[in-house]
């Protein structure tokens, strides 16, 4: 092959080449990319991560917001748009067994406003940042009983404890109590939480419950937990008129009209009040 012909040839190759490597740049998506770390330096695995826009309040539903760390610890948010950002751990949720942690934001802050904002580009690629969590929160196992004014045990009353922080009442963990009244919930020591109680003198076999066979409510003071939990007792007073609103803060998703197939669950002398 001739030597002009050789250098054509080159110049061609190099034409796309490059021509290859602008288009990639043009197409890249942004990413954010790093590890998550535990207190301790240790990787912190399957954990949720975020990032939202400093000007909202609510997590956006949406996969290119949310990443998950993997069980090294390393997180990746792929095709993000361009944008500022924080970066978080349980924004706006509460703290779980699998993920024990105050709302914290990146790169050491509990208080969003001394957040770093990251600011993204269609080709930013924003790499190996470490995000190091707190110490985890301590778990703490809430037990009580729910009882009658005169001290007598409700059986299957429906419990539910709510995070003042971030939830609304009917949202809490539930429970139901035990035949001789008592239940079993979990929270973490520091928080605050709220127990509300709602007492039946029938319950259907499924979840879903009546406002007509409601007996007895009773709500706790707001608490936070301690490192020397004690016992709690709920007193649940029998039903009042206008008892509606209150137990709809608990159970609202629930109600439905009275069904057919109730099986009788004589549960304490309130059901004869």
């Amino acid at each position: 092959m001739p030597a002009a012909m050789n250098s054509v040839v080159r110049i061609a190759l190099l034409v796309l080449i490059g021509c290859i490597f602008v288009s990639l740049r043009t197409n890249a998506q942004a990413i954010i990319q790093g590890m998550l770390l535990k207190a301790d330096g240790k990787p912190m695995p399957y954990a949720e991560l975020e990032i939202v826009p400093p000007e909202l309040k609510k997590i956006i539903v949406d996969s290119r917001f949310v990443a998950t760390s993997d069980s090294r610890g390393k997180f990746i948010f792929n095709n993000v748009p361009p944008g500022r950002y924080t970066l978080s751990i349980n924004f706006d949720d509460k703290p779980s067994q699998l993920v024990p942690y105050d709302t914290y934001f990146y790169p050491i802050a509990f208080d969003r406003y001394d957040a770093e904002i990251l600011k993204v580009e269609s080709s930013t690629r924003l790499r190996n940042l470490v995000f190091r969590l707190p110490p985890a929160l301590t778990a703490k196992t809430i037990t009580g009983r729910v009882v009658t004014e005169d001290g007598f045990p409700v059986k299957l009353a429906l419990v539910r404890m709510w995070d003042l922080r971030v939830e609304s009442p009917a949202g809490g963990a539930g429970a139901t109590t035990t035949i001789d009244g008592r239940f079993k919930l979990f929270g973490f020591v520091g928080r605050r939480y709220q127990i509300g109680a709602i007492a039946f003198d029938r319950r259907e076999s499924t979840a879903f419950v009546s406002f007509s066979n409601v007996i007895g409510v009773a709500e706790t003071p707001p608490f936070a937990v301690q490192d020397s939990q004690h016992e709690m007792t709920i007193v649940v007073r029998p039903r009042r008129n206008g008892d509606e609103d209150y137990w709809k803060r608990y159970i609202g998703y629930l109600i439905m009209p009275p069904p057919s197939n109730l099986v009788d669950y004589r549960a304490s002398p309130l059901s004869s009040r």
